[in-house]
């Protein structure tokens, strides 16, 4: 049980019209926090965080090595976030280092971003049922990403796990945009993640687009099983196929894109989207989708799947897996006009 919070290094509070920018390093100390990190009476601080603000644009600053989250806007009403650098320059061990974690907010732009972090570089989040009172649960909605680099290269500690949405869910996460982006040596692409626990609302209108993955160093995981991964088992053992009564907190998935996109990952499958086997996930697009893995796309609990010039060239298996999987269609590509 936590009994004290640190504030963020530098916290905003129902600030509107608030900027931040220059060429400036902000260095988090997180060597001096990490090996304490199970200490639950002093919750570790994040390097940003702004809170119920609005008018927000942060721009050119480089975040090293936070003690937690490197940045936290929460219930933030319009917010640029552009040319920013995050790094993990300690090659200590750390935890919990995201970079930049939008949580019910709106109309959010992240743009020429440069993450070689650790953990998710990027997670958009819309609070915890355990966490959240319902009159505080308001949706994370339109977000969008694109020209970022997420990249374990950039920094001697970087341990990136790329793009992600979740797993806090409760308060819906809909209409998301990643586009034009690179990813080295990260562990994942998208990342879209929940668990019967943690979510209880929709996440909805995802499109990820116009990207390319390249990764030498990530091999799947619990917490990342693909770099294209929807996974409603996220951190759970539970088998997929077993089937549990539907209840407020049950997850719902839908309307998912994948468009242009080349990943190459011969550590690890290429694709894995499961949902839950009393929700399926519905309305899952993937189009001009291709690339080189050790194993293939693996689909289970699908309801309305679209596959559209995909080609998955699989060292192990079968290039695609099907389980429990309903209304699945494959087109050619399209003619050349």
């Amino acid at each position: 049980e936590v009994t004290r919070e640190c504030s963020a290094l530098i916290t905003a509070h129902q600030v509107a019209r608030l900027t931040i920018t220059g060429a400036g390093v902000i260095h988090g100390n997180g060597e001096t926090w990490w090996p304490h990190a199970k200490d639950k009476s002093v919750r570790r601080p994040f390097l940003l965080q702004f809170i119920e603000c609005a008018d927000v644009f942060v721009q050119g600053i480089t975040l090293d090595d936070p003690p937690a989250w490197n940045t936290h806007p929460l219930y933030v009403d319009r917010a640029v976030f552009a040319s920013l650098t995050f790094r993990k320059m300690s090659t200590v061990p750390g935890i919990n280092g995201d970079g930049l974690d939008p949580d019910s907010c709106r109309d959010v732009l992240i743009v020429g971003c440069t993450f070689a972090n650790q953990d998710d570089s990027i997670a958009i989040k819309a609070g915890r049922v355990s966490r959240e009172q319902p009159r505080r649960q308001r949706p994370c909605e339109n977000i969008t990403v694109r020209d970022c680099t997420f990249d374990g290269t950039l920094a001697p500690g970087a341990h990136p796990l790329g793009f992600a949405v979740g797993s806090e869910t409760s308060g819906t996460v809909r209409h998301v945009l990643v586009r034009d982006c690179v990813f080295r040596d990260a562990a994942s692409l998208a990342n879209l993640k929940a668990n019967r626990e943690r979510a209880k609302a929709v996440v909805e209108g995802i499109r990820i687009e116009n990207c390319t993955y390249a990764n030498r160093v990530f091999r799947d995981k619990r917490y990342n099983r693909a770099p294209i991964a929807i996974d409603l088992f996220y951190y759970s053992d539970g088998p997929p196929d077993a089937v549990e009564p539907l209840t407020p907190a049950t997850p719902v998935f839908r309307d998912i894109h994948f468009r242009n996109l080349s990943v190459e990952n011969p550590l690890g499958r290429f694709a894995y989207l499961c949902g839950l086997a009393e929700q399926p996930v519905r309305g899952i697009t993937l189009q001009n989708v291709t690339g080189t893995a050790r194993q293939g796309l693996h689909g289970q609990n699908l309801d309305g799947i679209e596959l559209c010039n995909v080609s998955v060239n699989a060292h192990e298996g079968p290039p695609f897996h099907w389980v429990n999987v309903k209304n699945q269609t494959t087109k050619p590509p399209s003619p050349s006009p």
